[in-house]
């Protein structure tokens, strides 16, 4: 009897994870209660729900939107479906787009969006969001600051007009 159970819980697991150590989205014993939704960056905790990136107007970022779905035991989701969205963005900025409206995640539970901004410098805000139907842990926000493409060239003028005061 001990035998038998233990074999049924193996090959439930197996139908769920589809053997190869991820769960599918698809799977109709999965439940989307206990999907999570994280910042995909070695930086951030897993409770972190924002993510603060620096970069240049008129530019794409250096790295993607990432995000990373994953069931309660932490395994990650495939095939879940990540809806990107601008949230907040600067109001004469136009230009400023997603690469990807909505993503479904690999195998690794990862989905990516990149940003292309306008030339407007400023404050944007950026979102990806499951449906888990439980309403939590299904949205992680992206606070990006944009400068202007010659930030440089102000930072080297400031410095050396400070040292000339001096």
């Amino acid at each position: 009897m001990k035998l038998k159970l233990t074999l049924l819980a193996l090959i439930t697991l197996i139908s769920v994870t589809d053997g190869t150590g991820f769960k599918d989205y698809n799977t109709s014993k999965l439940d989307s209660t206990k999907l999570t939704l994280r910042i995909n960056d070695d930086i951030y905790s897993k409770d972190s729900i924002t993510k603060i990136i620096h970069s240049t107007a008129g530019s794409t970022l250096d790295k993607p939107l990432s995000v990373k779905v994953v069931y309660q035991d932490n395994t990650p989701v495939k095939s879940t479906p990540v809806y990107f969205s601008v949230i907040s963005k600067q109001q004469k900025s136009s230009g400023t787009y997603l690469t990807k409206d909505t993503v479904l995640t690999d195998t690794n539970g990862i989905a990516e969006s990149n940003v292309f901004f306008g030339k407007q410098k400023g404050d944007y805000e950026f979102s990806a969001r499951i449906n888990n139907f439980s309403g939590k842990n299904d949205i992680v926000y992206f606070k990006v600051y944009a400068r202007e493409a010659n930030w440089v060239f102000y930072l080297i003028s400031g410095l050396i007009g400070g040292l000339a005061l001096f």
